[in-house]
């Protein structure tokens, strides 16, 4: 089951497949409050319909109908927190959109398109070529991907 949680304060909606870091320890990364299970899993809310356009209707306003369930007329809910996360998403938005994005300017392996990389010695190449007279087949390689082992 992927349940969705959410934060009563400033109203972040996440699911038990996507928690990581401190949300793990059932904290929001906004504010740091302690998020909520609906005890619903992610498909409950948009199976509500069989009507395909609804469906997909639902699907793309998960996030405020959770907040519409259970975070507006929470005790806890604080609308300045609300907004602060709000325009911390819009900007997050609109850096993607102008390819900001700090991950853009990470090496990718050509094979796989993996970011998981290890960055080639050129003192082991060095050492390698010295000691045996050979190379180990990396000479002239800057990474080796560690998800399919290409070296480029």
């Amino acid at each position: 089951m992927d349940q969705v949680y959410y934060c009563p304060v400033c109203g972040d909606v996440t699911f038990d497949s996507v928690l990581t870091g401190s949300e793990k320890e059932n904290k929001c990364l906004s504010c740091g409050s302690d998020l909520q299970g609906t005890g619903k899993d992610h498909d409950t809310f948009w199976e509500r319909s069989d009507d395909k356009q609804e469906r997909r209707r639902l699907l793309k306003r998960l996030a405020e109908t959770v907040r519409e369930e259970y975070v507006y007329g929470n005790p806890l809910f604080d609308k300045e927190k609300y907004e602060a996360r709000e325009q911390k998403e819009r900007e997050r938005i609109a850096r993607n959109k102008a390819g900001l994005n700090p991950l853009d300017n990470l090496p990718r392996c050509p094979t796989c398109g993996s970011t998981n990389l290890t960055r080639l010695s050129g003192v082991g190449l060095i050492t390698m070529f010295g000691a045996f007279g050979v190379t180990d087949g990396n000479a002239g390689k800057t990474f080796r991907c560690n998800n399919c082992g290409y070296r480029w």
